[in-house]
C-alpha cells in the first residue's frame, strides 16, 4: 500500500507540563505525514474533502523536547468512501513511541462519496 515516512523535530509546544509530548501530537503527526504523501501523489485537493470519522493512538515510549521521530504512514486499508491510515511514531533509538490508525471518508458534500478513479488508483497498490 502507498506510504511515506518523514522527520519532524519535537518542539517545545508539543510538551506538557511534565516534560513530554502531549497526546494531541499523534493527531498532527498523523497530519502532517498525510499531507506529504498526498502532495506526493498529487491528491493533496482531497484533503478538505477527508473528514475524519475514527481515531485511535497508543503511546508505548514517552518523547521529550528536542527529539527527532521518524513517523511512517501508510494505506491499510482502502474502502468504497473510507480509508484508513497506520501511523508508527519511531523515538531517536529506533523505539516504537506512538502507533495509531485513523479512519478517514471521501465527503466533498454532505454525505459520504466513492473515491474517484485517480485516487482509488493512487491509493491502492
Amino acid at each position: 500500500m502507498p506510504g511515506i515516512t518523514i522527520q519532524r523535530v519535537i518542539e517545545w509546544s508539543d510538551t506538557d507540563a511534565s516534560g513530554h509530548v502531549h497526546n494531541g501530537i499523534a493527531g498532527r503527526l498523523l497530519e502532517a505525514a498525510e499531507a506529504e504523501l498526498l502532495r506526493g501523489l498529487g491528491l493533496v485537493d482531497l484533503l478538505p474533502a477527508m473528514p475524519r470519522v475514527r481515531l485511535v493512538f497508543e503511546f508505548r515510549e514517552r518523547l521529550w523536547f528536542g527529539q527527532r521521530v521518524e513517523v511512517a504512514l501508510r494505506v491499510a486499508e482502502l474502502g468504497r468512501t473510507s480509508l484508513t491510515w497506520r501511523m508508527s511514531v519511531t523515538g531517536p533509538d529506533g523505539a516504537e513511541a506512538i502507533t495509531g490508525e485513523a479512519v478517514v471518508v471521501h465527503a466533498p458534500g454532505p454525505s459520504a462519496e466513492p473515491w474517484p478513479d485517480a485516487a482509488r488508483t493512487l491509493l491502492t497498490p
